[in-house]
């Protein structure tokens, strides 16, 4: 799976979802009114690797990283790759953006994929990372 597979299946799932997950944070997954919204990364985890305890961690946290990687959207457990800092990019883009504007915001990131298929990222990126990791290195993170 190249990370534009990735990032057209998480494309798909928020056009047309058509809302967050948030109650009223945004949550990996939210189940409610007869149906489960999930945000850009919580699409990806397979319901046997879902836990509960996921919510309130950032991407890079040890136990998402793991539910990614056992649910086949990460080949390792490098929390540090392009592959993560897309999925932090698509997450602020479902957190931070109104869904009113996810088809412009997500055609703006999608710039940032090669002709093959691969992320190759931004600056901005950087500075998403850093707080993912900032939040993944606070007590309790790894547990």
């Amino acid at each position: 799976m190249t990370d534009r597979d990735v990032f057209e299946r998480v494309r798909g799932r928020l056009l047309v979802q058509g809302r967050r997950a948030a109650a009223p944070n945004c949550r990996y997954r939210l189940a409610g009114d007869g149906v489960t919204l999930r945000c850009a990364v919580g699409c990806l985890i397979a319901d046997e690797h879902y836990d509960d305890g996921f919510e309130n961690r950032p991407v890079a946290h040890q136990a998402v990283i793991r539910a990614l990687s056992e649910s086949g959207v990460l080949e390792s457990d490098d929390w540090r790759g392009p592959r993560v800092r897309m999925l932090t990019a698509l997450q602020y883009t479902h957190d931070e953006s109104a869904p009113a504007a996810w088809a412009a915001v997500l055609d703006q990131l999608s710039l940032r994929l090669s002709p093959e298929g691969s992320w190759t990222g931004h600056r901005g990126d950087d500075e998403h990372q850093r707080a993912s990791e900032a939040a993944a290195d606070e007590p309790g993170a790894a547990e």
